[in-house]
C-alpha cells in the first residue's frame, strides 16, 4: 500500500509539523508514503526531524524531481492539453509555438516551466490566450 501526499509544503508549517510527522509516521507502519514538497519546507521542517519531528527522524529519504529539459516541456505541454481537449484548438497551437521559441533558450520561462506543476498552470492560465 502506498500514501501519495502531494505539495505537502502548502500545509507544512511549525505549527502542523508535530500532527503531520504523527499521521505520516503511522502510515509508514501501514506501507510507502511518497510525498511532493518543495525544498526550502523540506530542508526547515523535515529534513531537521530529529527536532521538528522526532517520530520521522531516520525514516526520510529525499528524490530530487529532476527539470524537465525543453523538448520535455514541449512533449509535455502537448499531452496536458491533449488531454484536456483531444482536437487542439488555434489557441492551443498558437499557445505551444510561443512556448517552444521561448523555452528553446535559457530564461525564466524556461526555469517556471521546468516543473510540471508550473507547467501544469501556465498550460492553464495562457493556453486558452494562445
Amino acid at each position: 500500500m502506498t500514501l501519495l501526499v502531494d505539495t505537502l509544503d502548502l500545509i507544512l508549517d511549525r505549527r502542523t509539523v508535530p500532527g503531520l510527522s504523527a499521521v505520516l509516521t503511522e502510515a509508514l507502519d501501514i506501507g510507502d508514503v511518497v510525498m511532493t514538497c518543495r525544498d526550502h519546507e523540506y530542508q526547515t521542517y523535515l529534513q531537521q526531524a530529529r527536532q521538528s519531528a522526532p517520530r520521522l527522524a531516520g525514516r526520510l529519504v529525499r528524490f530530487g524531481v529532476p527539470l524537465l529539459l525543453p523538448e520535455e516541456i514541449i512533449d509535455w505541454a502537448r499531452n496536458h492539453l491533449r488531454a484536456t481537449n483531444p482536437e487542439p484548438t488555434a489557441s492551443d497551437q498558437a499557445f505551444i509555438g510561443v512556448l517552444e521559441g521561448k523555452v528553446a533558450r535559457p530564461g525564466p520561462l524556461r526555469q517556471v516551466c521546468a516543473l510540471p506543476v508550473r507547467l501544469t498552470m501556465a498550460c492553464s492560465v495562457y493556453a486558452g490566450e494562445g
